[in-house]
């Protein structure tokens, strides 16, 4: 996340064309640039080693509405990305360069959100390494560099891997805000646990794994840790503690913290490398599905004296589907009889915003919405066949209650309760 103290400018923003035909943003592409046109530039330098990938990038306004494009930078339509200066006969890959040619310039006073794809580095840094975010602007008229903002940025070591590191929903729940009773851990070391070494597990944005305070309990209680069925690895070390915090994006960000202190004092050999170590956990399911990049467990395996980051890895997490509550159906036409063509109105409370709505009579059999027609703008996909009906075109915004009409549905063939 960044914010500009001045303007980074768009090679064609209004500002920067001739106004000739049109004050249309679709015609201002079309027309030669004016005598103060300049184009902005955004570079992200990494420490030598790292190489970063322009693939799936994503350049928007922090909080961005989903359906708020004017919010998105496009690459091939708002932005150019390159990996180093193509004039260089061997290019920086540690150099990430985003060039402002299209109409949408970076303005002051707004959030932004980059992510990025890269390439750690293939030796090993104990030690962390600044990044240095700098924007600049380039008159097209003389070819002028003149730089705007620049700051630097902690990095961050790099470790040996973790082997093996897997997270298992054993409960096989998925939908948002559900307890997931059973979260299993499991780990391979490539180095050998001693007294002093602590083991940092983040879980992925959103999943709460806090247990409830009790009277003469820890003061941050993992929700229902326990070992795996079998295993006692640490019998003396403290129980892990875990602690919750909101990150700069608004989601719940919880770790827990595992402190090895078997009590033989020194730094004593507790768990060899190579043996498999597994615990269980529950949780709680956020609302909605994390963003993709942060729907990730991470471990850490630290030397808590030296602060030392030994090794580390990452898991995928679960796929979360949030829950519609509030839902109602009801009979709004004149007819209300079995096996009649009738009007509906359907209400709902989404968690998570969507533009598609997914509908499947399961009793009485005999429904059919292949002649119905939802309430504009949603319109019936070819998708909808018999009791099931699919809608597309609509916005169904998080936490909202939505109401549509659907005339000419044909009501099912039985009497009695209905059920979607």
């Amino acid at each position: 996340f960044f914010m500009v103290s001045a303007e980074v400018p768009a090679q064609r923003s209004p500002g920067s064309s001739r106004r000739l035909q049109s004050e249309e943003d679709s015609l201002i592409a079309l027309l030669p640039l004016g005598p103060e046109a300049a184009e902005g530039r955004l570079e992200l330098r990494a420490p030598a080693g790292f190489r970063f990938s322009c693939f799936e990038l994503i350049l928007e306004q922090a909080g961005r509405h989903p359906m708020d494009i004017d919010a998105l930078y496009r690459v091939g339509y708002d932005i150019y990305c390159q990996v180093g200066d193509p004039l260089d006969e061997a290019p920086e890959t540690n150099l990430l360069v985003l060039r402002f040619f299209g109409l949408k310039a970076l303005y002051p006073g707004i959030l932004y959100r980059l992510v990025v794809f890269l390439l750690n580095p293939q030796d090993l840094r104990s030690e962390a390494q600044d990044w240095t975010l700098a924007t600049y602007k380039r008159k097209m008229a003389s070819g002028r560099d003149l730089p705007i903002d620049m700051v630097n940025i902690p990095g961050y070591a790099v470790s040996n891997l973790i082997p093996q590191f897997e997270v298992d929903n054993l409960s096989e729940e998925y939908l948002g805000l559900m307890m997931v009773r059973t979260v299993r851990l499991t780990l391979t070391f490539n180095s050998k646990l001693y007294n002093g070494d602590v083991l940092v597990f983040s879980a992925a944005t959103g999943l709460d794994i806090r247990g409830e305070v009790e009277v003469g309990g820890p003061p941050e209680p993992c929700w229902d840790f326990r070992w795996k069925e079998g295993t006692l690895p640490l019998p003396r070390s403290p129980p892990p503690e875990c602690s919750c915090t909101l990150s700069s994006g608004g989601g719940l960000r919880c770790t827990l913290r595992l402190a090895i202190d078997e009590g033989s004092g020194g730094r004593a050999l507790v768990w060899d490398q190579g043996l498999e170590f597994s615990f269980e956990l529950s949780a709680r399911n956020p609302a909605q599905a994390p963003d993709p990049v942060e729907n990730y467990w991470k471990v850490e395996h630290v030397v808590e004296e030296t602060g030392q980051l030994v090794a580390g890895q990452l898991a995928l997490s679960w796929p979360v589907y949030s829950q519609i509550t509030n839902i109602t159906i009801g009979v709004v036409g004149l007819e209300q009889r079995a096996a009649v063509v009738t009007d509906l109105v359907v209400s709902l409370r989404p968690a998570a915003w969507g533009t598609v709505l997914e509908l499947i009579m399961l009793e009485p059999t005999g429904f059919d919405f292949e002649g119905c027609k939802p309430d504009a703008p949603l319109e019936r996909d070819p998708r909808t066949a018999g009791e099931r009906l699919v809608m597309v075109g609509g916005n169904f915004e998080a936490y909202t209650i939505t109401s549509i009409f659907i005339a000419n549905v044909r009501m099912g063939d039985g009497g009695g309760q209905t059920r979607a």
